[in-house]
């Protein structure tokens, strides 16, 4: 994504930095989002990166219900094409799976280190159990050797 420009950037720190740095973030990304003082643009990145954590456990859940469930992978790929509930990033992963290719874009080693992180920023005794069962799950598939893969292998973990 950075070499195509198309990251979404987040940043923080003085205001005076902001027209100085503007043109090294317009460069590798299609925006930028100012989120505060020095280490807010951190905090946001954990963020973002949980909420794709889920993005990529419902992918996951979903295609490995409909294997339990007796469907065909590339039907359940096929009704979620298109569907206005899947959004870019998880249509591109759906593709993706459909293809068994789990070659690393984001490996599931260093998305489960984002969940972590978040986790640890907040240390709010077990408000965030879905996060918390996820982060065990996807232990579970990093130490069954999966760790360097997409973060969308969990489906196979899943499936299997």
């Amino acid at each position: 994504p950075a070499e195509q420009g198309k990251l979404a950037v987040l940043a923080s720190g003085p205001e005076q930095a902001r027209d100085r740095i503007a043109p090294v973030f317009e460069a590798v990304g299609q925006r930028t989002v100012w989120a505060g003082p020095v280490g807010a643009g951190s905090r946001m990145k954990l963020v973002n990166n949980l909420l794709l954590a889920f993005l990529n456990e419902g992918l996951a859940e979903s295609l490995a219900l409909g294997r339990m469930l007796g469907l065909d992978r590339s039907a359940v790929l096929d009704a979620f094409r298109g569907s206005p509930i899947v959004a870019p990033w998880a249509s591109e992963k759906l593709e993706r799976i459909g293809r068994d290719d789990y070659s690393p874009q984001y490996p599931l080693r260093l998305a489960l280190k984002d969940v972590r992180l978040a986790l640890d920023a907040v240390r709010d005794g077990g408000r965030f159990t879905v996060a918390e069962s996820l982060a065990a799950e996807w232990q579970q598939a990093v130490d069954r050797g999966l760790g360097d893969d997409d973060l969308t292998v969990v489906v196979r973990a899943l499936e299997d």
